[in-house]
């Protein structure tokens, strides 16, 4: 077999193998699920148990541990990987985004980024688009 036959041959394998390797990364990535579902996210970032602040409110108020912050962080991490329950999908992805910048702002001692926060997680604007009707 000649030289330029043998590479052929090799370049047509090496295509084909990084072409399947491609696409088990793929799957791979779109069978990956987040962390928390909503649900959990919202139990655990701004649900409180009574007499007690959210998680949320401990952060925005200036009382939560750093451990805390990344908690939060994490939570919302997860909520921006989950699709959402209703609504456009580009929607909720440009407002988790917010909301995951303002935290990461929090846990790294931006100033302003309390108000940022605040802001983001504001909760009718996303129940509002994106909030499954109560069942």
């Amino acid at each position: 077999m000649s030289k330029a036959l043998q590479l052929a041959g090799w370049s047509v394998i090496a295509v084909v193998a990084c072409g399947l390797a491609h696409t088990a990364i793929a799957q791979e990535a779109e069978e990956a699920k987040p962390k928390h579902e909503i649900k959990q996210v919202m139990r655990g970032a701004h649900v409180a148990p009574e007499g007690a602040k959210s998680l949320r409110d401990r952060v925005l108020a200036g009382e939560a541990s750093q451990e805390e912050k990344h908690q939060l962080l994490d939570f919302y991490i997860s909520l921006a990987e989950n699709k959402p329950p209703r609504g456009e999908l580009a929607d909720f992805q440009k407002k988790t985004r917010a909301v995951v910048l303002a935290a990461a702002k929090i846990v790294v001692g931006r100033e302003g980024a309390a108000n940022e926060l605040r802001k983001a997680t504001t909760c009718g604007a996303c129940h509002q688009d994106h909030k499954p009707p109560a069942e």
